[in-house]
């Protein structure tokens, strides 16, 4: 398990760099550790049975990569470190390796962007490309299978919950049947268009007789970035009340 970082004084409002660094590779491990209890997976973190075949994969590093052929599997994020240019990255790359992922030939269903982690089966050409034959997401893991290694894990550094809590909570989950989610990103509170496009959206539910269990905003909620440089906080903090305003007289 990777252990929560506790902080014992005041947080600042902007992480540094290692943070953003060490989000995309405590990902990363997760997912990995999550591979390794698969129970078609001989219990180590590069084999892995993918969903494009039921076969048992062998999992290369990509920095193992140079200097091989044939096809290898590798488990990687997609990022676009050139414009137009994309690379698949683990933790065992260096600045020097090029793993371009480019001419997908086949891929699984499923939404790929950047900072994806996927797994893809491909090899190495001579230029230092590496073809990408077959791509798709690793294999998922059962919700009651992830409770049993992160039952009581503090994954935010919140504290973990009581027993009472979690009594609470399942009882929730018992009652919402086939609940919904609505997830809606760049909320712009200063913007009188988002505002007021969002407020539609609650509207309408509001009309109907099915209404979602749980509504998700999602920043960034400022048009403009909220950087160092930024002097306009307390004008967020009063857009932020609007909002309030704005939900307070939804039934739900």
């Amino acid at each position: 398990m990777i252990p929560s970082r506790r902080h014992t004084g005041s947080l600042p409002i902007h992480g540094d760099a290692f943070s953003k660094a060490a989000l995309y590779k405590d990902r990363f491990l997760l997912l990995s550790q999550m591979l390794s209890r698969h129970k078609v997976f001989p219990n180590q973190p590069l084999i892995l049975t993918c969903q494009i075949s039921d076969a048992v994969r062998l999992i290369s590093p990509i920095q193992s990569l140079i200097g091989q052929t044939g096809r290898r599997w590798v488990m990687g994020l997609i990022s676009q470190l050139e414009d137009g240019h994309f690379y698949l990255e683990d933790l065992s790359a260096s600045h020097e390796i090029i793993i371009f992922l480019d001419n997908i030939y086949k891929i699984t269903a499923g939404f790929f962007v950047e900072n994806t982690i996927v797994v893809a089966e491909g090899e190495m050409l001579l230029e230092g490309v590496f073809q990408v034959f077959n791509c798709g997401f690793p294999p998922l893991e059962g919700r009651d299978k992830s409770l049993q290694f992160l039952a009581g894990h503090d994954s935010f550094g919140s504290g973990t919950l009581t027993e009472q809590e979690m009594l609470r909570l399942a009882k929730l989950e018992r009652e919402a049947v086939n609940g919904n989610v609505v997830i809606l990103s760049d909320i712009w509170l200063d913007n009188e268009e988002v505002m007021g496009k969002l407020e539609r959206v609650l509207d309408a539910f509001e009309n109907e007789d099915f209404v979602p269990c749980l509504f998700v905003l999602m920043g960034n909620f400022c048009s403009h970035p909220c950087n160092l440089g930024f002097h306009s906080f307390s004008n967020l903090r009063s857009q932020f009340g609007k909002l309030g305003q704005m939900i307070a007289p939804i039934h739900g």
